[in-house]
């Protein structure tokens, strides 16, 4: 798929376009930093992984 833009996945269609989303809008939020001549700087594995801790137990429902 080489040349053919973003691939997302998720368990089922709705969760694959929510991937989908938060790839658009973080792309879109580093593009706006740049043109403002900001430098972006990426956070380190240990904080992406806090991050999406939090994300996953404040926004995804548990399985019942």
């Amino acid at each position: 798929m080489a040349h053919h833009g973003l691939g997302t996945v998720g368990a089922d269609l709705p969760a694959a376009y929510e991937s989908t989303l938060a790839a658009e809008m973080t792309a879109h939020t580093v593009i706006l930093a740049r043109s403002m001549g900001k430098k972006v700087i990426p956070m380190d594995a240990a904080e992406c992984a806090h991050l999406r801790e939090v994300y996953l137990a404040t926004y995804k429902p548990k399985a019942a």
